[in-house]
């Protein structure tokens, strides 16, 4: 039908149009979403203090599984914790933090090796806790060396590396060193959640990844085909590590030769696994 002569008509939307207002629309509602839940997670870690670190929202998936003391075989650890000038806040609350999530008798001992640093905090970190043990080297050695220093030092079977700045969470030594008692060849990471280099009291979780190289040797997080999802308990391959954070038997990390210690720059430890 044709409009009478002279009428009004209301020009109508193209489909295109159409589809862009409802794109845009649905972004808006995903990105206010995201904000509203990221904003909920840092409120919560930056309330919590009373610990003495920023308290982390449980961010494991469903079912995962709780360990018994006899689940370890007698296994126990040694964590090594290099460091160069890093915030004294930063090195209490990881302290703190790996002091209320871990089972004391899962450690022999907590090695800080200080890599030439004016001041090794020795008193400041054996105050808090008799199982810690610091070693100080007088000029700066490098990332590997320091690291190497604590694998000589230790004297659990099973080694783990951690670094000065983290919060674990609930349960996060039991599933690692649970993944060694299985095989004791194998290396075992932790997914790492985020925490801003700017901000202590901030806490993002991280999306199921693995580690792997790029055709330069850049190391990136992804998960192709999001075969691996978040609401999976179970362990899973990754093909390269971050390289700070793992655990592993001291007798296959040292069968293996690892680390390098001509590498004397901090850094490239993911290289070198």
């Amino acid at each position: 039908l044709k409009p009478l002569i002279g009428s009004k008509r209301t020009p109508q939307p193209k489909l295109s149009e159409c589809l862009e207002q409802i794109i845009k629309q649905a972004m808006r509602f995903a990105i206010a979403a995201w904000s509203l839940c990221t904003w909920c997670m840092v409120c919560w870690a930056q309330r919590d203090m009373s610990k003495g670190f920023p308290y982390p929202p449980d961010t494991r998936p469903a079912g995962c599984r709780k360990y018994r003391r006899s689940d370890f075989s007698n296994h126990t650890v040694s964590i090594i914790i290099p460091w160069l000038a890093e915030k004294w806040m930063h090195m209490e609350g990881t302290m703190k933090a790996i002091l209320h999530f871990t089972p004391d008798e899962l450690v022999n001992e907590y090695i800080w090796i200080s890599d030439g640093n004016q001041d090794s905090k020795e008193a400041e970190l054996k105050a808090l806790s008799p199982k810690v043990r610091v070693f100080a080297f007088d000029e700066r050695q490098g990332l590997m060396r320091a690291k190497m220093k604590g694998v000589e030092m230790a004297t659990a079977p099973v080694i783990v590396f951690l670094e000065a700045h983290v919060i674990p969470n609930k349960h996060w030594l039991q599933h690692i060193l649970h993944r060694v008692v299985v095989n004791p060849k194998v290396l075992a990471m932790p997914v790492l959640d985020q925490i801003p280099q700017d901000n202590w009291h901030q806490y993002y979780p991280m999306s199921g990844g693995h580690w792997r190289y790029e055709w330069n040797f850049n190391l990136v997080y992804t998960n192709p085909g999001g075969l691996i999802r978040n609401d999976v308990p179970d362990p899973y391959p990754s093909p390269g590590t971050s390289g700070g954070i793992f655990a592993m038997r001291k007798d296959w990390f040292q069968q293996l030769g690892l680390f390098d210690e001509g590498m004397r720059e901090w850094g490239g430890d993911h290289m070198e696994l």
